[in-house]
């Protein structure tokens, strides 16, 4: 939900609350005793739940060109995360058998150069390329059209460079809950 948006010709600021969930499937987790005998404890396989919330402030400075907009932004956040998923990474990285990175609540921080086209009034496309933590890089393809936003970024694995399917694929869609009429 973002509660509080100031748009101005060449700058727009905004705060965000966001909430998400999901499931992951966790697999190939191994664990080796004394013997080097190796099991795959089911504590640690298997579908996990998540749920996390966070928030957010964003500042975008932008120039217009016609249809073309080009400009620099900037976002700072936190997010908590909880639930299966969560406990899992951190038993599973207390035992040396994961890497986690993530704690319970952790920050983010990133800047990105924005390039948006104005297709029609009520229609843009646009591309940026976040810069920041966590996930140093992750580019991402934006689909603004009549109050609802659609999304796809990429994160790259940065432990397998090979690996060209990255370390996460997001794909996302908010809508204004005004044009729902639900009376708020």
């Amino acid at each position: 939900v973002t509660f509080i948006v100031n748009t101005r010709e060449y700058l727009n600021t905004n705060t965000r609350l966001f909430g998400y969930g999901g499931i992951y499937n966790v697999a190939g987790v191994e664990k080796y005793d004394g013997n080097f005998v190796v099991s795959y404890p089911k504590e640690f396989n298997g579908s996990k739940s998540f749920l996390g919330a966070g928030g957010e402030f964003g500042l975008n400075l932008n120039f217009k060109i016609y249809a073309l907009k080009i400009g620099v932004g900037f976002t700072a956040g936190f997010t908590a995360e909880l639930g299966d998923y969560y406990n899992f990474r951190k038993k599973a990285a207390s035992q040396g058998l994961i890497k986690s990175e993530q704690a319970f609540v952790f920050l983010s921080f990133t800047a990105f150069p924005i390039l948006a086209y104005e297709i029609s009034e009520k229609t843009v496309i646009s591309s940026q390329l976040n810069i920041g933590f966590p996930g140093f890089i992750s580019p991402s393809l934006i689909l603004n059209n009549d109050g609802s936003v659609y999304w796809l970024s990429w994160f790259p694995d940065s432990d397998d460079r090979n690996n060209i399917l990255g370390h996460r694929l997001s794909i996302g869609f908010i809508t204004e809950v005004n044009k729902f009429n639900l009376g708020f």
